[in-house]
C-alpha cells in the first residue's frame, strides 16, 4: 500500500501527462488517502482543476489546493 507522500508523487510526475491529454491544471488527494487513513481496500479520491479557456472551472467545492 502506497503512503500519502508517494501518491503524491505519482500525480506530480504525471501532472504534465495530465495537464497535456485532459488539460487537468492541479490535482490532488480527496477522502482517507487525504486524511492519511487509508486501508488496504481504500480506493483513490482524487480533486482536480481543470483549464477551460480563459476561466478555471474546480469541481470540488472548497478546494484549497493542497498537494
Amino acid at each position: 500500500m502506497k503512503t500519502k507522500s508517494e501518491v503524491l508523487d505519482i500525480l506530480k510526475n504525471d501532472l504534465p501527462y495530465l495537464k497535456e491529454v485532459f488539460h487537468v491544471e492541479k490535482i490532488g488527494l480527496s477522502g482517507s488517502y487525504d486524511r492519511e487513513e487509508q486501508t488496504e481496500e481504500s480506493d483513490l479520491a482524487l480533486k482536480n482543476q481543470w483549464f477551460l479557456g480563459p476561466q478555471k472551472s474546480t469541481i470540488f467545492e472548497g478546494f484549497n489546493g493542497n498537494f
